[in-house]
C-alpha cells in the first residue's frame, strides 16, 4: 500500500490525477442531477474537486492523508470560498470521535458511487433520493 510520504512526495513533484474536477462530478453538478448541499470529499488531494463543489454552493470539507495535498488545496482556494481542509487517513481501521459525518459518507466519497450517480437514469428518469 502506497504511505502518506509516497503521496506527500507526489504532490511534491507531480501527482498524475491533479488537475482539474472530475469530468463525471462536473456533468452531474452542472446538469442539476445533484443539488448544493453539504459533501464530504474523501481523499480529496490537492483539492479540485472541493474547489469546484464550493464554487457551485455546496458546503465542503476536503479530508486527506497527505498534508501537502491539503496544503495545495488551501493554496488553490480562492479566498472568496469557504472549504474546510481536514487532515484524516482513510485506510484507518477506525475514525476518530466526533467524525459521525465522515463515517456516514464514507462509501460516498468513492469513484464507484461518482460512476453510479453519473449513468443515465433508468426507467421514468427520476432518481430516488
Amino acid at each position: 500500500m502506497v504511505g502518506r510520504r509516497a503521496y506527500d512526495f507526489m504532490y511534491r513533484t507531480w501527482a498524475p490525477w491533479e488537475g482539474e474536477a472530475r469530468p463525471e462530478l462536473v456533468d452531474l453538478v452542472t446538469s442539476g442531477r445533484i443539488a448544493p448541499g453539504r459533501a464530504i470529499d474523501l481523499g480529496c488531494g490537492s483539492g479540485a474537486n472541493s474547489i469546484f463543489l464550493a464554487e457551485h454552493g455546496f458546503d465542503v470539507t476536503g479530508v486527506d492523508h497527505s498534508p501537502v495535498g491539503l496544503a495545495k488545496a488551501r493554496r488553490a482556494t480562492p479566498p472568496s470560498l469557504s472549504v474546510g481542509w481536514l487532515p484524516g487517513d482513510l485506510t484507518a481501521t477506525s475514525i476518530p470521535r466526533g467524525s459521525e459525518t465522515a463515517a456516514e459518507l464514507r462509501l460516498f466519497g468513492t469513484s464507484f458511487e461518482i460512476e453510479r450517480l453519473a449513468e443515465p437514469p433508468r426507467g421514468s428518469g427520476s432518481r430516488a433520493s
